[in-house]
């Protein structure tokens, strides 16, 4: 038993402490993808805003009254100095030139002869029929998605039925695999 969750391997969320100090949204502070060793900017860098990058969502069930600004606050706060974050900057500053690399074309298109666009036009067309017929190749094929929502928790709580009304989250280090009902109401959830 972790921060009042019970844990089943090693497991927990800091959203499930009850009586976790709320921080208010108004006091975010976007972390820099140049920080110093303080964590701040490096002299004359503006920091940049990283927070669309972790966006809880509640559309699980059993979690519709947890406070999602919260729960968002709450995972950046946790996640903004680790090497996964670190990684999501840099990819996020990749997709941001990708976009621009795009507009540009985009604005270059728009702005060549009409043979050209004609002949981009029609290359584009045979792409997409290409694509078209590799689909419907592979129509025969079927694909079965299950989804075992709690299915884990629900092994865990029939072999230990103590913790059938207590937060339970099943996972790993870094991970949550799932997480019972009584757990989401926390803002737990994989």
């Amino acid at each position: 038993k972790k921060g009042g969750l019970p844990l089943v391997g090693s497991c927990c969320s800091i959203m499930a402490k009850e009586g976790a100090a709320e921080q208010p949204t108004s006091s975010r502070q976007p972390p820099s993808s140049t920080a110093a060793a303080d964590g701040g900017p490096l002299y004359g860098q503006a920091e940049k805003d990283y927070h669309h990058l972790f966006n809880f969502t509640n559309n699980k069930a059993g979690m519709d009254k947890v406070d999602r600004e919260k729960a968002n606050q709450t995972i950046y706060e946790m996640s903004k100095n680790s090497s996964y974050f670190k990684n999501e900057q840099r990819k996020d500053d990749n997709r941001k030139e990708d976009i621009d690399r795009m507009k540009a074309h985009l604005e270059a298109y728009r702005n060549s002869q009409p043979e050209m666009r004609l002949k981009a036009e029609q290359s584009v067309r045979g792409v997409l029929q290409r694509l078209e017929k590799e689909r419907e190749s592979k129509r025969g094929s079927w694909w079965c998605h299950v989804d075992m929502d709690m299915f884990y928790c629900a092994v865990e709580i029939r072999d230990d039925p103590s913790l059938k009304d207590k937060p339970v989250a099943v996972g790993g280090p870094g991970m949550i695999c799932t997480a019972n009902y009584v757990a989401r109401r926390y803002g737990v959830r994989a």
